[in-house]
C-alpha cells in the first residue's frame, strides 16, 4: 500500500470512466451504512450509482480520487461554500474508502494521507457525522480532524458560509423535534450529529468573525452599559424577551437581493401623493389596493423572511427566551406569513414559536370601493383597537403602547429586553424602551437591521436625553447570525435549555 496517489479535479472535469468508477465506489459504501445494524436512523433512499454521478458533477463539486498503485480505493467529494473565492473552506459531503489490505490500520493510513493532502492544499475541511459512526468518527480523530464543540461556531460555519439550515425539523418516536444538529444546552452538544473540522489554514475564519462581532458591540455600546447587560444575560433561565417589528426586520423588502415590497403591495408606489383620498377619519377607514383575503393571502405568500430568521427564532425559543412581534403591518399579513410551516413534513408553523403578535386591528370591508387619482381602485379596511391612530392625514400604529403591553406581560424580572428593528418606524417602540429601561433598570439592547435608526437613537434620541441612559444600547447588524454571536459575547450564559428529545 505504499505506492498511492490522489487526482483533485472539478466534478465536471472527470472523465466518463473516472464518474463511473467513483459513483460505484460511494454506492457500495453508503449501500452498506444503509443497512448496517449500527445506524440507528436508516434512511430509504436511492443509493444507486447514478444518484452519486449526478451529485459530482454539480458545479460547486470538487472530487479527490485516491488511488493505491492503478486501483481506486477513495474518493471524497467535497462542497464549495458560496463564499470559496473569498475562505478556503469545504464540506466533505460523500466519501468511500476501500484500501487494497483489509483492516483498521490500513483505515487509518488511507484517512491519514486524505487529510495530509488536504494539508497541502490549505482548505479547511468540515464534515458532519452521525454519533453511531463510531469507526468513522474515530479515524477522522486519528487523522487530525477536531470535533467543533462552540455552538456559534456551528452557526458560522454550516449557515454563513455554507447557507445551510442547522436547526432542522423532524420527527423522533413520534415526538416533534426541534434542532436535530445542535442543541441548546450548554456549548453545541451534538444531538445526532457531529461536526468535525480539518484546520490547515494559518487562521480561524470564526475567531476572526467573533472578534469582530465583540469588537462591533464594544465600539457602539459604553462599558457601563455592557456591563449592566452583561449581569442581566447571565440568567437567560428566567426568560429574555425578543420583540421584533415586521416588515424590513423579520422580513427582506430589497427586492434587487430577491425580497419583496409588501407595503408597496399593499399601499401602492404613489402613497405620498394619495394619503389623503385614502384616509377616512370619520369611519376609521383606509382604503388598500388588495380587495379579497384571497389577494391578501397572495401577497403573504410573496413576502420573504430574512435569511437566519428560522434559525434565529428556533435559538430564542431553545434558550427559553419569548418572542414577540409588534408591527404597523395588517393582522393579515403578518398571520398570513407566520402561518407558514417550519418545514414541509412537519406541521408546526412559525407562529407556534411566537408568543404573540401585536398589531392594529383590521377589518376588511370588501363591498366598499373607492377609485383613487392613480388609476387603482381600493378596497375599505377598517381599523379599531389600541393600537392604531391617526396623524397628520396618515394612519400609524401606536408601537410605544405595543411595547407597554409586552412589558406589562414580563413584570418586574431582570433579564433584559432585546428589541429587532430596521427603519425610523421604529422610533416610538425604541422611545418608549428608552424611557421604560431609565425608569425601571431594565437592561435594553436594540438591534438594527440597518443604519436610519441606529443613526437617529445616537444623533437624536441620546443627545436631547438630559443624562446618560447606561440600561439602554443600540448595535447595527447586517444579519440575524450576528446577533447570537453578539449576545454570547457580551455576556450570554446558555446553560439553560429544552430538550425535546427523551433520553436514551
Amino acid at each position: 500500500m505504499s505506492d498511492y496517489n490522489f487526482k483533485l479535479v472539478m466534478g465536471t472535469h472527470l472523465a466518463a470512466q473516472e464518474l463511473n468508477d467513483a459513483a460505484a465506489l460511494l454506492s457500495r459504501a453508503y449501500s452498506r451504512w444503509q443497512t448496517d445494524p449500527r445506524n440507528l436512523n436508516p434512511a430509504d433512499t436511492d443509493t444507486s450509482p447514478a444518484v452519486y454521478a449526478r451529485t459530482m458533477c454539480k458545479d460547486n463539486r470538487e472530487v479527490i480520487l485516491y488511488y493505491e498503485g492503478e486501483r481506486l480505493c477513495g474518493v471524497f467529494v467535497h462542497a464549495l461554500s458560496p463564499q470559496y473565492d473569498q475562505y478556503p473552506l469545504r464540506k466533505l459531503s460523500y466519501l468511500a474508502v476501500f484500501p487494497t489490505e483489509k483492516g483498521y490500520e490500513p483505515l487509518k493510513t488511507a484517512f491519514s494521507r486524505y487529510t495530509a493532502f488536504i494539508r497541502e492544499q490549505g482548505e479547511d475541511v468540515i464534515i458532519a457525522t452521525d454519533l453511531e459512526q463510531t469507526t468513522l468518527n474515530s479515524l477522522l480523530e486519528y487523522a487530525g480532524c477536531q470535533e467543533v464543540v462552540d455552538r456559534n461556531e456551528t452557526y458560522f460555519l454550516l449557515s454563513r458560509l455554507l447557507h445551510r439550515q442547522v436547526l432542522t425539523t423532524q420527527r423522533v418516536r413520534g415526538d416533534f423535534v426541534i434542532d436535530e444538529i445542535i442543541m441548546m444546552d450548554g456549548k453545541a452538544i451534538r444531538r445526532s450529529k457531529k461536526l468535525y473540522k480539518l484546520p490547515t489554514t494559518s487562521y480561524d475564519a470564526y475567531a476572526i468573525y467573533y472578534q469582530q462581532q465583540v469588537k462591533r458591540v464594544q465600539r457602539s455600546m459604553p462599558p457601563q452599559n455592557l456591563a449592566l447587560l452583561g449581569a442581566a444575560l447571565r440568567y437567560p433561565e428566567q426568560g429574555i424577551y425578543f420583540l421584533s417589528d415586521f416588515d424590513g426586520t423579520m422580513t427582506l423588502e430589497d427586492e434587487a437581493q430577491g425580497g419583496f415590497n409588501a407595503q408597496r403591495a399593499m399601499l401602492g408606489r404613489h402613497i405620498e401623493r394619495v394619503w389623503p383620498e385614502i384616509i377616512d377619519e370619520k369611519r376609521n377607514v383606509v382604503y388598500l389596493l388588495p380587495g379579497s383575503e384571497e389577494e391578501l393571502r397572495a401577497i403573504a405568500n410573496k413576502i420573504v423572511l430574512r435569511p437566519g430568521f428560522f434559525d434565529f427564532l428556533c435559538f430564542c425559543f431553545k434558550i427559553l427566551g419569548s418572542f414577540f412581534v409588534a408591527s404597523a403591518a395588517t393582522p393579515y399579513q403578518v398571520q398570513f406569513t407566520l402561518e407558514r410551516p417550519l418545514a414541509p413534513t412537519v406541521p408546526l408553523r412559525y407562529l407556534d414559536l411566537i408568543e404573540k403578535v401585536l398589531t392594529p386591528e383590521v377589518q376588511l370591508l370588501p363591498g366598499d370601493l373607492k377609485p383613487v387619482s392613480d388609476g387603482t381602485l381600493r378596497t375599505a379596511y377598517r381599523l379599531s383597537g389600541p393600537y392604531f391612530a391617526f396623524r397628520g392625514g396618515k394612519y400609524y400604529a401606536k408601537k410605544d403602547l405595543m411595547i407597554e403591553t409586552i412589558l406589562g406581560y414580563k413584570g418586574d424580572t431582570s433579564t433584559p429586553v432585546v428589541y429587532l428593528g430596521n427603519d425610523l418606524g421604529d422610533v416610538p417602540a425604541v422611545t418608549k424602551l428608552f424611557g421604560e429601561s431609565a425608569q425601571r433598570r431594565l437592561p435594553v439592547v436594540v438591534f438594527d437591521l440597518g443604519t436610519q435608526l441606529t443613526r437617529w437613537v445616537n444623533q437624536e434620541l441620546l443627545g436631547s436625553a438630559p443624562e446618560a441612559n447606561p440600561y439602554f444600547s443600540i448595535v447595527s447588524v447586517r444579519d440575524f447570525y450576528q446577533i447570537p454571536v453578539m449576545l454570547e459575547g457580551m455576556g450570554l450564559k446558555i446553560e439553560a435549555g429544552i430538550d425535546l428529545v427523551p433520553p436514551s
